[in-house]
């Protein structure tokens, strides 16, 4: 993959990686009787907490030139099945909730690469943003 974005002629600004299950936002939601509103999950709320953690960590700088390519690579380490666009929601959220993209509308991320592998027991997920700002004539 990164040799196709290369040869693309786009430039790689920022490499995150992240180790655990990502949880999807929308599909683990509670929901309050009384009230009819919903909220994520304690799971999610708690796989929130801990990457954001690892992003002040690995000290992933603030981007602030959009557009963007995301590529969002993620192993699994099981064969269950799962939605990727759900998982990749929650790296959108995630990204913007620590201010590492200004926000995940479409202005912002034009494009979005979701890629997998299965690898027994692993669960990490590799987040790749490219600079895709348009020449000006």
């Amino acid at each position: 993959m990164k040799q196709i974005l290369n040869t693309l002629a786009y430039t790689p600004i920022t490499s995150i990686f992240l180790s655990g299950r990502v949880p999807s936002k929308k599909n683990s939601r509670v929901t309050v009787r009384s009230t009819g509103r919903t909220f994520p999950s304690k799971k999610y709320q708690d796989w929130h907490k801990d990457a954001s953690i690892q992003l002040k960590m690995m000290k992933a700088k603030h981007l602030d030139s959009p557009p963007y390519l995301i590529h969002i690579h993620f192993k699994f380490g099981d064969k269950r099945r799962t939605d990727l666009t759900n998982k990749a929601e929650s790296i959108n959220d995630l990204l913007v909730d620590n201010g590492i993209i200004p926000d995940d509308e479409w202005k912002v991320l034009e494009n979005v690469i979701l890629s997998c592998e299965y690898e027994k027991d692993v669960w990490e997920t590799e987040i790749y943003v490219y600079n895709i700002r348009r020449a000006t004539a």
